[in-house]
């Protein structure tokens, strides 16, 4: 199986911006050599020949038939992003577990290699809730842990908020992460900690972190 794994700092290229290779290798020659991997949220960039990009496929629209889930081919599949919020198709803890499911059996059914993060959710005391009640209803189901759990942190506005974000996270990852490593696919900080270079550095510090893949 060649999936590439995204290890190390890595950042996101918007697909809904970068569409045409030139205008993406244009961002990659801008942000320089100081990452390891990028991604669109998507699997097949036009400048997919680039070691370092990730292709990882998402969704919410369950794939069944082989044709479909050949869409899943040696990637990682990141299953929903952000479903907690009514931003984008929000669904309930159940109905989330239910789907995660329903597309894994549909994936092993086909043989089709592919590993798998979920579910890219905020770890603010807000959205919280729905991460927890989501790992439990996987159990219920006889789901194990992701083999990646997928986080975003948003939006520390100090660096106490942002060790209480970290805090929200390794407590859960404590009772619920058998041991599985963690992406964080999104951070940026509150109005109140605007310094770039700040919330970078303290991201940065999360990859000597055995814990963290990328």
């Amino acid at each position: 199986m060649a999936i590439r794994l995204p290890s190390g700092w890595g950042i996101g290229i918007e697909k809904q911006r970068f569409r045409e290779a030139d205008r993406i290798q244009k961002a990659l020659d801008v942000l320089g050599a100081g990452f390891d991997w990028w991604y669109d949220w998507g699997h097949n960039s036009q400048a997919a020949g680039d070691a370092r990009y990730i292709p990882m496929s998402y969704g919410y629209r369950l794939r069944e038939t082989a044709e479909e889930v050949e869409f899943f081919r040696e990637k990682m599949v990141l299953f929903m992003n952000e479903p907690e919020t009514p931003l984008v198709p929000s669904m309930t803890p159940e109905q989330a577990a239910r789907f995660t499911r329903r597309q894994i059996e549909a994936l092993w059914r086909h043989e089709i290699p592919f590993t798998w993060a979920a579910p890219n959710c905020n770890v603010n005391d807000v959205n919280l809730w729905w991460l927890y009640a989501y790992a439990e209803q996987l159990r219920r189901i006889g789901i194990q842990a992701p083999p990646y759990w997928a986080f975003h942190i948003y939006t520390p506005q100090t660096i106490q908020h942002w060790n209480h974000l970290l805090n929200n996270m390794w407590t859960f990852w404590q009772k619920h992460g058998q041991g599985h490593p963690i992406v964080i696919t999104e951070v940026a900080a509150g109005r109140h900690l605007e310094s770039a270079p700040l919330i970078m550095a303290l991201a940065r510090e999360l990859l000597v972190d055995e814990r963290v893949l990328g």
